[in-house]
């Protein structure tokens, strides 16, 4: 078994005892020896199936509400998430030449958030039913987009094939609006709260920095109070100049560099 970001050799890991939540019992996950990502051998090893019913079987437990045990500050990021979007394309550094769109929206919450400061940004959810309106089919979605938002989804998917989807509807003057938890190494540590029953996929700087090059974007802007990722295109001078201004401002929120920001160390 290989590596799907940079096919370097997968060693083992460690294991997680999950006691039969959401049916799992001991979960296996090994590491990349070249750019360090990890995964669950256990949840690679599932029927397509199986993982689209543990998927779902998890994420019923919370969608349309508004609290949820394992991730207590979902709605306070999100919130977060929102008014930083927001900031972003007021200033002019997130285009709305072309349309948005939140890709594998759950419940469409974050779009809704942005709608009420005058932001459209259509919903597109492949597996999870539509809560409200504003949803898009697979037929209905454009080629590309300027800004495609993207939050709390890379850690469950398991193939390649997916993420240069996401990545590919960002037009030549866009930018991925991103949140996934990515860490300089991720711990051996089986009591980690970020091994949730659905988590298949653990980022580290080095894996990220290789999608990043894989998916030719520029630069980038990490927002820490929203753990959000901007991934831009190209490096226009609108967005160095808003974070050269942040900075002079004494802001420690925003953090710009040419190539990904690997912020956490």
């Amino acid at each position: 078994m290989h590596c799907f970001v940079c096919n370097g050799k997968l060693k083992p890991f460690f294991e997680k005892e999950f006691n039969g939540q959401c049916e799992l019992t001991c979960v296996e996950y090994v590491r990349c020896e070249s750019c360090h990502l990890a995964l669950s051998k256990t949840h690679f090893e599932m029927s397509d199936r199986a993982w689209e019913t543990l998927n779902r079987t998890y994420h019923e437990q919370y969608q349309g509400k508004d609290s949820f045990d394992d991730d207590p500050r979902w709605m306070s990021r999100l919130q977060a998430q929102s008014e930083t979007i927001s900031r972003l394309a007021k200033a002019d550094v997130l285009s709305q030449s072309l349309p948005w769109v939140d890709y594998a929206c759950g419940d469409g919450k974050l779009a809704d958030m942005l709608a009420q400061s005058d932001i459209r940004v259509s919903k597109f959810e492949r597996f999870m039913p539509p809560h409200g309106s504003g949803y898009v089919t697979a037929e209905e979605m454009l080629k590309e987009y300027d800004v495609v938002i993207n939050t709390s989804v890379f850690e469950h998917l398991r193939d390649l094939e997916t993420l240069d989807e996401i990545a590919g509807l960002v037009g030549k003057n866009g930018a991925l609006a991103l949140h996934v938890m990515v860490k300089e190494e991720i711990p051996a540590d089986p009591t980690w709260s970020y091994l949730l029953p659905v988590h298949c996929v653990f980022y580290s700087n080095r894996s990220m920095q290789v999608l990043f090059d894989r998916w030719n974007f520029d630069s980038c802007i990490y927002h820490v109070p929203s753990r959000m990722w901007f991934m831009f295109r190209q490096d226009h001078p609108g967005l160095r100049e808003f974070a050269e201004r942040e900075a002079s401002a004494g802001s420690e929120d925003f953090h710009f560099k040419e190539g990904f920001v690997d912020y956490w160390k």
